[in-house]
């Protein structure tokens, strides 16, 4: 997990670092893994028509990495830490957009968790909903595996 993001007070402790899961992902996955290895597939083809097949190619290549690159980018920024104090999100929901939520322990209302659809509840992952005291914005995490077990680590953090 990397937990260089996270810079932890005098005296706290990290409990748990939580990335999204790659499961929810697979659909994505599987669309750049297709991007990526097409051009091989259409390398005669592509190849026989000359410079255009060649730049074609090359396009297909390019915008592949690319796709793959954002996708993991996006994936490894998100991540959701629980410390012995509190509670932060590090949320990248594209390249150039950055969102860091934090909330101390003692600013959490309620906690509750939604696991929807098949795979989701196949697979066991879901959205963690986290309601903060005095703000009218919630701290939501999604795509988290086990949930109900990060829901239940952080009621036994907050209740010493």
């Amino acid at each position: 997990m990397d937990t260089t993001k996270l810079h932890l007070k005098e005296g706290e402790e990290l409990i748990l670092a939580v990335h999204g899961s790659l499961l929810a992902l697979a659909p994505k996955i599987a669309l750049a893994f297709v991007w990526l290895v097409l051009p091989f597939f259409l390398l005669f083809p592509l190849f026989h028509m000359r410079t255009f097949g060649v730049i074609l190619f090359v396009i297909l290549l390019l915008t592949g990495g690319f796709y793959a690159y954002r996708l993991y980018k996006m994936w490894s920024d998100t991540v959701f830490f629980v410390t012995d104090q509190r509670v932060v999100d590090f949320d990248r929901p594209g390249l150039t957009r950055h969102v860091v939520s934090e909330a101390s322990l003692n600013q959490i209302r309620e906690i509750s968790y939604e696991i929807d659809g098949f795979w989701a509840t196949i697979l066991r992952y879901g959205t963690l909903n986290i309601q903060i005291r005095g703000s009218e914005v919630d701290l939501t995490v999604f795509n988290v595996r086990h949930p109900s077990k990060i829901q239940e680590l952080i009621h036994e953090v907050r209740t010493p």
